[in-house]
């Protein structure tokens, strides 16, 4: 189990072709170092929200690359919720900085 903002989310392993990638921008040399220092039992899940067609990635389009090229057919995952979702996409796209104070409060961060 992995603790997000005070709610337990319950780890699951999702099929990689089911993904939808959210950034175009990976970078070589770093699938490059993941590869070459690949680990399933230290691999981080990614963070992904189901849009009823696929798996919308948040976090880990590098981790989904390298496995994809490992041929891995799944990968550990934590799901969010469609508010969480939405939080994280709006926080990237208007590059506001926040901290997650657990489990007292969000601060946002001007």
């Amino acid at each position: 189990m992995k603790k997000i903002a005070n709610k337990t989310k319950e780890l699951v392993y999702i099929n990689i072709d089911r993904i939808i990638f959210s950034n175009s921008n990976i970078s070589q040399t770093k699938l490059d170092y993941l590869k070459n220092n690949f680990s399933f039992e230290k691999l981080e899940p990614v963070c992904a929200y189901f849009n009823g067609k696929g798996y919308i990635l948040t976090d880990g389009n590098h981790r989904v690359k390298v496995l994809q090229e490992l041929k891995h057919t799944n990968i550990p995952a934590v799901i969010l919720t469609k508010d969480e979702y939405d939080f994280l996409a709006y926080s990237k796209v208007n590059t506001i900085l926040f901290r997650v104070s657990i489990p007292e409060k969000i601060e946002i961060l001007s």
